[in-house]
């Protein structure tokens, strides 16, 4: 299980390799209208929230092929 979490325009190419994307800043502006998954945070409080609310059924999909 891959997430990526990042603020700025050097990450935008890693975060579109990453199935799931906790994003902030220029990354959000670069982001929010392509990625399939993307979350804004401004804490990793709110990554964690995210993570413990979806992540359980993320894994059950890749487990039995969906994306």
């Amino acid at each position: 299980f891959v997430a990526y979490a990042g603020d700025g325009a050097s990450d935008v190419e890693a975060a579109r390799l990453s199935p799931v994307v906790f994003a902030r800043d220029t990354l959000w502006e670069r982001l929010r209208d392509e990625h399939p998954r993307i979350f804004p945070f401004e804490t990793f409080h709110d990554v964690v929230a995210v993570l413990d609310r979806e992540a359980a059924g993320w894994l059950a999909a890749g487990e039995s092929g969906a994306k």
